[in-house]
């Protein structure tokens, strides 16, 4: 039982009996109580006998992987590059697939080292091979992830687990297992290069 005066922003998980799993919902609370960025709670704690009920004002679809990209402020860049390189049906499909997605943070960091202004001096062909080496195919939840090389849809990266989880030993793993229907994504600070 979540009161509204318990609830905090982030990342919770709802039941998916379909997947045997769960799968992952975002809630902010920045003007008024938002679930997946476009729900809101039009009435909140109605006490019911076994529970409490929190009236939203749109149905929630299983969010996949992409539409958890777009319902995190903390993607948008992310999402800007998916878009421009094509890569959206790709992800939206059925998968499944685990990504490691930089933040915006990662992103700007690595216009500042290549000294461009953004995705828009970045082409489609360039894109492509950077995103896809933060793919890997499968569901690998944080509890799976095994040290050593794994392969993405674009050449080997290296996991780290010990003393602190990170990718290539330059990225480190900030968060991990938001669930969509189509997959799992893994929060990264730094952007991937795959190397030439």
């Amino acid at each position: 039982e979540k009161k509204s005066m318990n609830l905090s922003s982030g990342y919770f998980n709802t039941i998916s009996p379909a997947q045997n799993s769960y799968l992952s919902l975002r809630i902010s609370l920045e003007g008024g109580v938002k679930i997946n960025k476009e729900t809101n709670v039009t009435a909140a704690d109605v006490d019911v006998k076994n529970g409490v009920i929190h009236v939203i004002d749109k149905v929630l679809l299983p969010p996949s992987v992409v539409d958890h990209a777009i319902s995190n402020e903390s993607f948008s860049i992310l999402v800007q590059a998916v878009v421009k390189a094509g890569l959206v049906e790709t992800l939206s499909g059925n998968g499944p697939f685990t990504i490691f997605a930089p933040t915006d943070a990662a992103f700007e960091a690595l216009f500042a080292l290549l000294g461009i202004s953004g995705i828009a001096d970045l082409t489609a062909d360039q894109l492509i091979p950077i995103l896809t080496y933060h793919v890997v195919s499968g569901n690998v939840r944080s509890s799976q992830l095994t040290a050593g090389p794994v392969a993405t849809l674009n050449g080997n990266i290296e996991i780290r687990l010990s003393p602190s989880p990170a990718i290539n030993n330059t990225s480190n793993i900030i968060a991990t297992d938001v669930q969509g229907s189509n997959g799992v994504i893994h929060v990264i600070d730094e952007v991937l290069l795959p190397s030439e």
